[in-house]
């Protein structure tokens, strides 16, 4: 099995994107109290009760599945052909006609998405400003942020949004009661607002309280209220070069290293624990 992407969510669910044999694409939440799976071949699935611990059935006969995401109030899918889509009880539900999307990060209460031109786009809950548009009024339909195309990625975290752009600058918005923004202040913001004047991010992952980066060279950043370390300005990890990917989770992180090593660190059985090596896979 070959992990290339990891993404953890915290509360009631997380989210995971994984590659191996059969899976591209995870979802493990509790809004259904089930879980959602696309396979490689782009068939949609679920499986009942506590996640994994059902047997898998395929939902519909659809095989053009891309990508999940979802926090605890909706999960949103792509498919192959760009266009977005939401599930209620009933099945999938496309959101608008547009069939140019190419990512989205869903979170607690709102969601973020990039389409194949650059833009960015929000909607769901948005008190604190995590949606980026200037206000703090929920939005009950993708609106674009701003007038940018050159936005490259995008991670929703509890209550704030990060995300990075082509020329490599950080930019976060929304909740900042524990410097997860990363702008050296504790005030929320409800516009992008760039971290810093580093263009080398590489990697953002947002978590509950706080957010992880990745450089180009390969260091690991952390900022925000991990529950072992607070910080309102980017904070390097140790002083290794070789991390590759980092998932931010509510009071644990995980991420691999190049040579295909996974780690973690936070809470474990009511314990902190510091960078902890798990296992290793193939590159």
């Amino acid at each position: 099995m070959k992990i290339i992407s990891i993404s953890l969510f915290f509360w009631l669910g997380f989210t995971t994107l994984l590659h191996s044999q059969c899976w591209k694409s995870v979802l493990v939440t509790s809004i259904f109290e089930h879980s959602l799976g696309i396979q490689t071949d782009g068939t949609l699935w679920f499986i009942n009760g506590a996640p994994f611990n059902g047997i898998p059935s395929q939902f519909g006969n659809d095989n053009d599945w891309e990508q999940l995401a979802g926090g605890n109030i909706n999960i949103v899918a792509i498919k192959k052909a760009g266009s977005l889509w939401t599930f209620d009880v009933t099945g999938p539900v496309q959101i608008g006609a547009e069939n140019n999307w190419q990512f989205v990060s869903g979170a607690y209460s709102h969601f973020l998405a990039l389409k194949t031109d650059g833009s960015l786009w929000a909607w769901g809950d948005n008190e604190f400003g995590q949606l980026g548009d200037g206000t703090n009024s929920d939005k009950d339909i993708p609106t674009q942020i701003g007038l940018d195309s050159d936005w490259e990625q995008v991670a929703a975290g509890g209550l704030h949004t990060v995300a990075l752009k082509a020329d490599g600058s950080l930019w976060a918005w929304g909740n900042n009661g524990n410097g997860q923004l990363g702008d050296g202040t504790n005030f929320n913001k409800n516009v992008p607002t760039q971290v810093g004047l580093d263009n080398d991010w590489e990697y953002v992952s947002a978590g509950f309280l706080h957010t992880l980066a990745i450089k180009s060279d390969g260091s690991l950043w952390t900022w925000g209220n991990n529950g072992i370390t607070i910080s309102n300005t980017p904070t390097q990890m140790g002083l290794d070069n070789d991390w590759k990917l980092v998932s931010a989770g509510g009071w644990h992180d995980l991420a691999i290293k190049l040579d295909g090593s996974l780690w973690a660190w936070g809470a474990s059985l009511n314990k902190w624990n510091f960078l902890t090596k798990i296992c290793s896979f193939p590159n």
